[in-house]
């Protein structure tokens, strides 16, 4: 009796892992690595620079998103194409950085992340 029932057990076990690594098979990893989170602030991997003044050059097509990082705010999004340039330029005493951030506007830092046309397509193609 007590037989049967390990049996019965270590059967569960495996149909259980089986079908857990047959979704992950077929849902591939895009879904355990998503490119933006919640609020659209691009995956960390994209992170390529930042600062008060940034100059970037495309090394292939896609997105340049400019975060706030203290308030997790999206600043600017521009396509870009490959090989074109990206300017972001602030300053500390912005207008419209002060009207955003309100009194943490001392406290603000940028930062530039750049999510490549084809890392898209390769995750869509995935799903």
């Amino acid at each position: 009796m007590k037989l049967q029932a390990n049996q019965a057990i270590l059967r569960t076990s495996i149909l259980t892992l089986v079908v857990a690594l047959t979704g992950l098979l077929f849902t591939g990893c895009s879904n355990l690595q998503p490119q933006f989170d919640a609020n659209g602030i691009p995956a960390a991997r994209y992170r390529v620079g930042g600062g008060f003044e940034i100059d970037y050059r495309a090394p292939v097509t896609g997105t340049a998103v400019v975060v706030e990082d203290t308030s997790h705010r999206v600043w600017v999004t521009q396509s870009v194409d490959e090989l074109e340039s990206f300017t972001f330029r602030i300053s500390a005493d912005d207008a419209d950085l002060h009207e955003r951030l309100g009194p943490n506007a001392s406290a603000a830092t940028f930062s530039l992340y750049f999510v490549p046309a084809n890392a898209k397509q390769r995750n869509e193609k995935k799903d």
